[in-house]
């Protein structure tokens, strides 16, 4: 029974360690291990639970991924102790955790993505309804983004009570000081996209987009400094080219529409976008141990909200409904569905930030607006293609399979 108890808790600490070296955590502390290693041991109980009931291990793996930095994938960094434990049980273990593990974190990572995607094309279409029928603005539909998500989320926990039981709404206070600089940037960044890209200009959205690239050199220059964020996962050889060549894909001189100020400011917004969502991953991930990431989406937009309630009004403020504006039958439905796409959008968004790997997040990014740029060609029927943004496709699909080629390598 000793040596069962030890094969246990070597086990726990082996996957704990290893789960913190592939998923980002360099500096894993171990009186968090060891509360780890408190709270799983009733998970299994015996090295007979461990070697013939492999269905508890994605019970385990569950409550790792919840309690530490997960990703999409997930692999034993170094094999057990061979000498220690029976070499073919262990070969058979490791192989029963991976393969589980890599395919419910890539199954629930692709349906997020799947959701995030169509909610961002559906709502590309109901963004230009709101701004021509009504002359909504960037300011007003952030706010309604991160608004209606709080509605629907406070809806879940406190009407339809399905709060965990168990479990206490946790404390602002040990929350809000972790998320403020988020919700700053947050605020910063809607402000200068609302002057960058101002509806009636849809050439400025290009502009935006080529410079898309800032945010992922900003989140590749701050991971490696910020405590917690790893350099063990694909670095600048293969998420660079991914970067520069999503951005070069809406390269289109004749299609653009900018101004000095817009010029000047783009940069700036796609260095603080980056920023914004190195602090915000990390905001998350220092309060993990207080809330899951249903409470912390719920305190993050309700604080959006609150803070970006006066651009927002001083913009609806500023709204000139025209007079000869059409309403189509149409129209309202694009109005009425685009509530709950909002708030669709919102979580699926916070969920792949906060559950995956920055990297892998910006390169799920750049794929969907790469998506988005084959959809512009299509639409315009190639009216304003060039041969940059051709070379800038092309560019990304060779360095996607690149990079996801080297993702199966450490599989």
């Amino acid at each position: 029974m000793k040596k069962a108890e030890n094969f246990r808790d070597h086990l726990y600490m082996h996957l704990m360690k290893n789960y913190c070296y592939r998923f980002g955590i360099e500096n894993c502390e171990r009186s968090r291990i060891e509360k780890g290693i408190e709270d799983f041991k009733p998970v299994l109980q015996t090295y007979h639970d461990i070697l013939h009931l492999p269905e508890l291990i994605p019970t385990l793996l569950f409550d790792l991924h919840k309690r530490y930095t997960p990703l999409p994938f997930f692999s034993l960094a170094e094999p057990l102790e061979s000498d220690k434990f029976p070499s073919t049980q262990i070969q058979s273990l490791q192989k029963s955790v991976d393969g589980m593990a890599s395919a419910f974190f890539c199954r629930e990572t692709l349906l997020y993505w799947l959701t995030n995607l169509v909610a961002a094309f559906f709502l590309s279409a109901a963004h230009n309804v709101l701004y021509f029928v009504l002359d909504i603005r960037t300011p007003v539909l952030h706010f309604l983004h991160h608004f209606l998500t709080f509605v629907f989320l406070s809806y879940h926990t406190f009407v339809l009570k399905r709060w965990p039981q168990k479990k206490r709404i946790p404390k602002l206070s040990g929350v809000v000081p972790s998320v403020f600089p988020a919700v700053i940037l947050q605020l910063i960044c809607t402000i200068l996209s609302s002057r960058i890209h101002s509806q009636n200009r849809t050439g400025s959205l290009y502009l935006l987009r080529i410079s898309d690239f800032l945010i992922t050199i900003t989140v590749l220059l701050l991971s490696s400094k910020m405590k917690g964020i790893s350099q063990s996962r694909p670095y600048w050889s293969h998420t660079l080219p991914i970067a520069l060549s999503a951005s070069l894909s809406w390269l289109e001189f004749s299609h653009i529409e900018y101004d000095g100020m817009a010029m000047f400011l783009s940069p700036m917004h796609g260095i603080l976008q980056g920023l914004h969502l190195v602090l915000l991953n990390r905001a998350y991930h220092i309060t993990s141990s207080v809330v899951d990431l249903e409470s912390f989406s719920l305190i993050y937009t309700g604080m959006v909200s609150a803070f970006l309630s006066l651009p927002a009004l001083v913009s609806y403020k500023l709204s000139v409904i025209s007079y000869d504006a059409s309403w189509e039958s149409i129209d309202y439905v694009m109005m009425g569905m685009s509530l709950i796409y909002m708030a669709v959008f919102k979580y699926s968004e916070l969920w792949l930030l906060t559950q995956t790997d920055l990297r892998t997040y910006c390169i799920l990014e750049h794929s969907k607006y790469f998506l988005a740029s084959c959809g512009q060609w299509f639409l315009q029927n190639m009216a304003h293609a060039t041969v940059y943004a051709l070379c800038g496709k092309l560019l990304f699909l060779g360095s996607l399979c690149r990079y996801w080629g080297y993702i199966r390598t450490r599989l």
